[in-house]
């Protein structure tokens, strides 16, 4: 990676492919490679952002009046964002829809248009947290990676009074983990 004399970044490999990251005179971003492929990344008059390649592909993201975060590619139209009590969800096209919330057990609970659903105990959901580093959407785009060509699933976690975390779902499976007095 260097700098040529116009302050461009020039990244190039041992192979001979070599791409060009510059801004043209009103400050859009030029990413350019040897192969003849071309990418604009500039702001628009909301700030929303614009990405535009030389193939027709177009990419605008930005934010509604509610700061939901909306990205439009090519005709599909995706809305991730929060509701008015600070629960994600997210909604493509208008069709398909998911939904993370807590109910008044402060179990949260992930559910979709294609009527799945993901109970986590609070005990529990530290634990999925943990694992995601606090990042709730995170969590939210890994369950519905999860459920994506499911129908009808639904699936609980939670831990019972002595401690033992349990699973169950709605195809008769069920689980008991345990650990000994030892903590094994």
């Amino acid at each position: 990676m260097r700098k040529n004399i116009f302050d461009d970044t020039i990244i190039e490999d041992n192979e001979g492919n070599r791409t060009t990251i510059r801004k043209d005179i009103f400050g859009d971003k030029i990413i350019e490679d040897n192969k003849g492929y071309r990418k604009t990344i500039k702001k628009d008059i909301f700030d929303n952002t614009i990405i535009e390649d030389n193939k027709g592909n177009k990419t605008k993201i930005g934010k509604d009046i509610f700061d939901n975060t909306i990205v439009e590619t090519n005709g599909r139209k995706v809305k991730i964002g929060r509701d008015i009590f600070g629960y994600l969800q997210y909604e493509e096209n208008n069709r398909r829809k998911a939904y993370l919330k807590k109910d008044i057990f402060d179990a949260w609970i992930f559910t979709d248009d294609n009527n799945n659903e993901i109970k986590y105990s609070i005990e529990f959901w530290k634990d999925i947290q943990r694992d995601f580093r606090g990042d709730e959407e995170e969590t939210f785009f890994w369950l519905m990676d999860m459920c994506h060509g499911l129908t009808d699933y639904k699936e609980e976690y939670k831990v019972d009074i002595f401690g033992h975390l349990q699973f169950s779902n709605n195809k008769n499976e069920r689980a008991s983990l345990s650990k000994n007095i030892f903590d094994e």
